[in-house]
C-alpha cells in the first residue's frame, strides 16, 4: 500500500508547489466566473494580496486527509486516484466542503459566515466543476 496523499502532498518540498498550483486553480476558476464574482474577488485580493495562498496554506492539510479516503478505495479497487476522485466527484466535493463547513464554525467575523452561507448552496456544483483541475494539480505532486 502506498502512502497516503495526506503524507506526500504535506511533505516538505511539496507542500508550497502546492499551494502555489492550487492558488493558480483558485485564480482560473474566478476568472471563468461572472463580473460581480471577479470583480469581488480581485477587491479582496487588492486588500489582502496572499489571502487565497493563506487559506490553501491553511485548508490544503484538512483537504488532504479528506482524500486520504478515496486513496484506500482506490488502492483497494486497482484504481489509480485521480479517476477514482473523478468517479466519485460529488461525494468528494462533500468531503472537501465539510472541511470549510467545520472552518466556517469557527469564524467570528459575522459578514464572512453571512457570505459563506449564501455561497454555500452553490458550492457543491463549483467544486465537482472545478475537479478536473484540482486532479491535476494533485497527480503533479503525488
Amino acid at each position: 500500500m502506498s502512502r497516503p496523499p495526506s503524507e506526500r502532498l504535506l511533505a516538505p518540498g511539496t507542500f508550497e508547489p502546492l499551494v502555489a498550483d492550487c492558488a493558480a486553480v483558485v485564480r482560473d476558476e474566478i476568472g471563468r466566473r461572472g463580473p460581480v464574482i471577479r470583480t469581488g474577488f480581485n477587491l479582496v485580493r487588492r486588500a489582502r494580496p496572499d489571502l487565497v495562498e493563506r487559506a490553501l496554506r491553511y485548508l490544503l492539510p484538512a483537504f488532504a486527509r479528506a482524500l486520504d479516503p478515496y486513496h484506500a478505495e482506490a488502492e483497494a479497487a486497482g484504481e489509480a486516484l485521480g479517476p477514482h476522485l473523478l468517479a466519485r466527484d460529488g461525494d468528494v466535493a462533500d468531503s472537501l466542503l465539510a472541511v470549510t463547513d467545520r472552518r466556517i464554525e469557527r469564524v467570528e467575523n459575522r459578514a464572512v459566515r453571512n457570505l459563506y452561507g449564501k455561497l454555500r448552496g452553490r458550492a457543491r456544483a463549483e467544486v465537482v466543476r472545478s475537479l478536473p483541475a484540482v486532479v491535476a494539480v494533485l497527480e503533479r505532486h503525488l
